[in-house]
């Protein structure tokens, strides 16, 4: 920018600094008027606290805290109230050495139409820009206990601690539920100018520099400093304010829509203005210049003057020049209801001595509204449920509307952007959390709208669709099943739980709230729903201060904070098919497997969570599955990469007839331990939990591709589910302690390794069982003639020394070939036990060596070559009969010609065979599958019961 020439400006108009000052003390008045008398206490003496570094105030930190306002000195009204406080309190008349606080002003609604006795105190603290971080961090933490103080006096009081010269600068603060961070940055300054109250030490020298110089303001600054005119050192510089970039409109609008989810009222007042405001671009005429002409025009009617009037009157004159209705009927709503001052109660000749209410008065009466319409406003906080949803539909309507505008403004006028990534980000993870529909969310349609629309009874009636599904449906007041044809529900779903909670997050109904429980199936009774909902009221938080604040939560992903368990909500598992004479007659009381026929008493689970952005979800499951459906469910809201040491507070209860404790506790047991086990996946690790219900195996698997279920009828089905290879990584498996028909399986996966093949073996007579365990963790199972037990483990360990070189270990040179281990497994009484066989106790030498080639031919047909000992053998010169060969060789070397098992002991698969076979990286257990069915067939041969024909390998 050209430095302008000195003569060109006016430095004769100064005297309207005076104006601004004396307008500061009324509105400061204002704010007296409007607190209780403890309060107003507070607000007096706030400076007294920072000017002074005393063990007896309230703040006080060490006597290292720095402190010190220029230009202030304690008022007789200050020096009372902090005497009302601390009577052993003496003045120190002395100056501080220096002062580290160079002004405190207060912004936003105090002392405007807008302010009331919700509302919060948004104070700046400036310091000395060169006080050093230790000293910085001293008077945050002095800041922070003074907002603690004012909490316990009712006051909701926000300290933003800073140096003006970084902010002027460019440098934002900081992110936080109050701050906008890097999204606003002269859209917060254009705030402060026109609402900013100075409560102590230097004024802003944006007051000194007249309104028609604001375009030049450095320019003017320097040439007023050059000439004397001002003296810097008397003021505090935030920086001139031309205009807005259109790099912020965007911002601006993401932090709105933000605080719009608690504060929808007043984020349409200033969503609206920012559009307001971009219909002017590039010439806007900001608020805060409005605000400083008309002061130095000489008006000082505080009403006239007042930041929301100023923001209200430049929004509606946009609205009527777009002849925008709908939109300017939302916005006199807005201001009314944030106003907060019940205009029907003072009726049309009623003397008003609240200045808030006469201004308000005013504006309705300008605006037309009926006597009605007042007063339906003014019940908002016993708003009916059916109201608020319109009215959610209405300011949600406008906040897209406006959103989209500055969105178009932002991409056509702004080549980048000044919120950070970061903010963005977080911000978006806010607007997501709070705004994104998702199936089974809890959706608040109350929040920020009315404060409390309890219904004094409700009804829930159960239904039937006509799939015969379930349906409960939510009714106001007493409405009996006659009724229902002619009322429209306040809410559907599939789950009576669901509904209880969201009665609850919505405030519709408490612990006083009557229900009546009509049903056609379900035993669900009122008793058992007021108990879900006093179950919910400690767990589940429906006060909206309790959202979490940007930065802090919802920095990372959302992840579970809270899980509920309703087992048997408006079921009595004890009903149906339960035959009692086998309940009484069994002692086994597990209630996943209770009595002689082993019931499962877990018929139904409702699984009710809360996330760190203050999500809140709802699912119900049925049958067998439905405590791994809950867990499964819950796996895909575990943070990233979780390693299982951080997982959510998690609480079952049941409401049945019988054993309620019992089952609740089961429950919580297994869900826990399952959630915890399968929250190991990642790394390379797939995580699987095993729990018996019932006549079933549920089987839940996690890793990195997501979260997979399976039930199976038996531990066969189980076994073959658990040799399917699940990715790349390690397979670990945990069985839930009360799984007996699989307590085999769980001492196998106990023992379970990577970079190990283990081969467990039991044997029956002439018999054996062979468990084993690849590297991964994948499982195969045979049975097998077995000779002797040390005689199969060492044809095992001969077979993978000469087959696991050639595998796909050590090609890399950074990956070695995995080592190989057997065990004995010894069962008694129903228990199980491992016996390792070391290598050197099995004897060597005894087999006929038997390498099988695998190949194929152009067509993918399968060719082998068996060598037996000095002797080949092939497809190709045998045919369909090449096994029958070589069982009758093999036969023909045995000394006696027992029939005992046949072991290959080497087998190598071509890479045409491997393609034809689709295996496109050979492990051990590829392998040893090939071998099982090779020995298989050549086994039949030598009991003279082979086909002619060879059956394909990889059928």
């Amino acid at each position: 920018m050209n430095q302008l020439a000195t003569p060109n400006f006016d430095f004769s108009g100064t005297s309207f600094e005076k104006r601004f000052r004396a307008i500061n003390r009324e509105r400061l008045r204002r704010v007296h008027e409007s607190l209780s008398a403890r309060q107003s206490d507070f607000v007096e003496m706030l400076p007294l606290l920072f000017h002074y570094n005393h063990p007896l105030l309230p703040g006080y930190v060490t006597k290292d805290t720095p402190f010190g306002i220029p230009e202030y000195g304690p008022s007789q009204a200050s020096l009372r109230a902090v005497r009302r406080l601390c009577r052993s309190f003496e003045l120190d008349r002395r100056s501080p050495p220096r002062y580290a606080i160079r002004g405190l002003y207060l912004m936003g609604s105090p002392g405007t139409i807008a302010y009331s006795k919700s509302s919060d105190l948004d104070l700046w603290l400036v310091h000395d820009p060169d006080l050093p971080a230790p000293a910085i961090d001293e008077l945050t933490r002095k800041a922070s206990r003074i907002e603690d103080f004012a909490a316990d006096l009712g006051l909701e009081v926000h300290f933003f601690v800073f140096d003006a010269e970084r902010f002027r600068n460019g440098e934002s603060l900081s992110l936080s539920a109050e701050s906008s961070g890097s999204s606003q940055h002269c859209v917060l300054l254009d705030e402060f100018y026109r609402s900013a109250l100075l409560v102590a030490g230097l004024p802003p020298l944006w007051w000194r520099v007249p309104a028609d110089h604001d375009a030049v303001y450095d320019d003017y600054v320097r040439a007023a400093s050059a000439r004397r005119i001002i003296d810097l050192r008397d003021y505090i510089d935030f920086g001139g304010l031309p205009n807005i970039p259109a790099a912020e409109f965007f911002g601006a609008a993401v932090w709105q829509l933000y605080k719009s989810i608690d504060s929808p009222y007043k984020s349409v007042l200033k969503l609206l203005l920012m559009e307001a405001y971009a219909a002017e671009y590039p010439g806007i005429t900001l608020l805060c210049a409005r605000f400083k002409q008309a002061i130095e025009s000489g008006q000082s009617d505080l009403n006239a003057l007042d930041p929301y009037i100023l923001m209200y009157t430049k929004v509606e004159e946009y609205l009527l020049g777009r002849a925008d209705p709908i939109r300017l009927d939302v916005l006199r709503r807005c201001f009314y209801l944030k106003a907060n001052v019940r205009v029907s109660e003072l009726g049309p000749h009623t003397a008003v001595v609240d200045w808030r209410g006469e201004a308000l008065r005013e504006l309705v009466a300008r605006w037309d509204w009926s006597q009605g319409r007042t007063v339906l406003l003014d019940q908002r906080d016993h708003w009916r449920l059916a109201v608020a949803i319109d009215e959610r539909r209405d300011l949600t309507n406008t906040l897209k509307e406006s959103y989209a505008c500055l969105s178009r403004f932002a991409r056509n006028h702004a080549s980048e952007l000044t919120i950070t990534e970061e903010d963005l980000h977080i911000l978006g993870r806010k607007l997501y959390a709070a705004f994104e529909k998702k199936p089974s969310k809890i959706d608040l349609v109350t929040r920020g709208i009315c404060s409390n629309p309890r219904e004094p009874t409700l009804s829930l009636h159960e239904v039937r669709g006509g799939d015969e599904a379930c349906v409960w449906l939510l009714y106001a007041g007493t409405v009996t099943p006659a009724e229902t044809a002619f009322r429209r529900p306040l809410k559907r779903s599939g789950s009576a739980a669901e509904i209880v909670l969201w009665c609850h997050l919505n405030r519709l109904a408490d612990l006083t709230t009557t229900w009546h429980v009509f049903t056609v199936s379900s035993a669900l009774n009122g008793q058992e729903v007021r108990r879900i909902h006093q179950l919910l009221e400690p767990r589940f938080s429906s006060d909206d201060s309790d959202v979490a604040a940007p930065g802090s939560e919802l920095a990372p992903q959302p992840r579970l904070a809270r899980v509920l368990l309703l087992v048997n909500v408006g079921v009595n598992p004890f009903s149906g098919t339960l035959s009692t004479g086998d309940v009484l007659t069994s002692d086994h009381n597990d209630p996943f497997q209770f009595g002689g026929r082993h019931i499962n008493l877990v018929r139904a689970i409702d699984l009710l969570f809360m996330t760190t952005w203050n999500e809140s979800f709802a699912f119900r499951y049925t049958g067998d599955a439905a405590v791994v459906d809950a867990v499964g469910e819950c796996i895909g809201w575990l943070a990233g990469g979780a390693d299982g040491t951080v997982l959510p507070t998690v609480e079952a209860r049941c409401f049945s007839v019988d054993h309620t404790q019992a089952i609740a506790l089961r429950v919580q047991t297994a869900f826990v331990r399952g959630l915890r086990y399968l929250a190991r996946r990642g790394r390379g690790i797939a995580s699987h939990f095993v729990v018996e219900t019932g006549a079933t195996l549920q089987h839940i698997q996690a890793d990195t591709s997501g979260v997979h279920r399976e039930t199976h009828a038996s531990t066969s089905l189980l076994m073959r589910s658990l040799g399917q290879p699940r990715g790349r990584g390690f397979n670990t498996v945990c069985f839930d302690t009360g799984c007996a028909r699989t307590a085999l399986l769980a001492t196998l996966y106990r023992h379970n390794r990577p970079r190990v093949v283990q081969i467990f073996a039991q044997t029956h007579g002439d018999r054996a069982d062979v468990y084993i365990l690849d590297e991964r963790g994948v499982l195969l199972v045979q049975r097998q003639d077995c000779h002797t037990l040390e005689a199969l483990f060492a044809h095992y360990r001969q077979f993978l020394e000469a087959t696991l070189m050639r595998l796909s270990y050590g090609r890399d040179g950074r990956t070695a070939a995995p080592t190989v281990e057997t065990c004995a497994i010894v069962s008694s009484q129903g228990r199980f036990s491992l016996e390792a066989h070391a290598a050197d106790s099995a004897p060597h030498g005894t087999f006929l060596p038997l390498h099988v080639l695998a190949d194929a031919d152009s067509s993918g047909r399968q060719q082998f070559t068996v060598i037996a000992g000095q002797r080949e053998f092939s497809t190709w010169e045998h045919g369909g009969s090449l096994f029958l060969q070589v069982a009758e060789y093999i036969l023909a070397q045995r000394r006696e010609g027992q029939p005992y098992p046949i072991y290959i002991t080497d087998l190598d698969l071509s890479t045409r065979f491997r393609q034809a076979s689709e295996i496109t990286t050979l492990r051990p257990l590829d392998l040893l599958r090939f071998k099982k069915r090779i020995e298989h067939q050549l086994t039949r041969a030598l009991q003279r019961d082979v086909a002619s024909n060879l059956v394909p390998l990889a059928s």
